[in-house]
């Protein structure tokens, strides 16, 4: 898993040098979170509380970002790397007030079990709730497909201050419920709902959150795979800055 990491983290650092030599503005964004749970499309990949990191840079319209997550309390895996993700993805206007994007993301497992690849592609749209729909499909371990719409509005708490609440449904094809959950039928996924408040602190960015997560299905609510649980609730606060 370091060996993964050392590797991805130069990936990245060289294509921002590549972009340097070519005079490309690069953006960066730095990311640590603490999570009391690590629920993942409606599944509990890890029921107690883990840290998660991001670095992600930004050149022209090209983003690229690492990201891994910690488990802090399960046996064997305390203070461990248990995933760590790439993704690479392209964005761009494609009509007034419409963007789409393209993307791939590499999903790496401590043990390389279920080791896999995605390519997604989204729009978002530029009017109230901000809609984005945006499509998952793996092309490797699942070959699977999964959908997702999102919608998100901010309510203005005073000055500098507001409250950031967003809603996500998910939906998944056959091939990626028999792969994630044992279930070989195409179904409702899961229901997403959380709430945010950053805090601007100097040059960073103090976030708490609050996630309800649902299974929307009923037979993939009486499945086994990863916890029992038809629903979860979780809090987190993150830290966050960009340079």
């Amino acid at each position: 898993m370091l060996k993964k990491i050392i590797l991805t983290t130069a990936l990245a650092a060289g294509l921002a040098s590549s972009a340097s030599a070519f005079d490309a503005e690069i953006e960066g964004d730095l990311s640590v979170g603490y999570f009391s749970k690590y629920i993942w499309r409606g599944q509990a990949i890890n029921d107690e509380s883990v840290m998660q990191t991001g670095i992600g840079f930004q050149v022209d319209k090209i983003y690229l970002n690492l990201w891994g997550n910690m488990d802090l309390t399960d046996e064997g895996e305390k203070n461990n790397f248990t995933e760590v993700d790439f993704t690479a993805e392209y964005s761009d206007s494609l009509a007034e007030g419409v963007d789409y994007t393209l993307g791939v993301i590499r999903y790496d497992f401590d043990e390389d079990a279920g080791n896999t690849n995605e390519v997604y592609g989204g729009l978002s749209f530029d009017m109230p709730l901000s809609p984005s729909f945006t499509v998952y499909r793996d092309i490797d371990a699942i070959e699977g497909t999964y959908f997702s719409a999102g919608f998100s509005h901010s309510f203005s708490m005073g000055e500098d201050t507001a409250l950031d609440c967003s809603a996500s449904l998910g939906y998944a094809d056959s091939d990626y419920n028999l792969g994630y959950w044992g279930v070989d039928d195409s179904s409702m996924q899961d229901l997403a709902l959380s709430a945010s408040m950053p805090l601007a602190m100097g040059d960073w960015t103090l976030t708490p959150s609050v996630t309800y997560v649902a299974i929307m299905d009923d037979e993939l609510k009486e499945t086994d795979a990863y916890e029992p649980d038809p629903d979860y609730l979780y809090a987190g606060i993150s830290l966050s800055t960009t340079f």
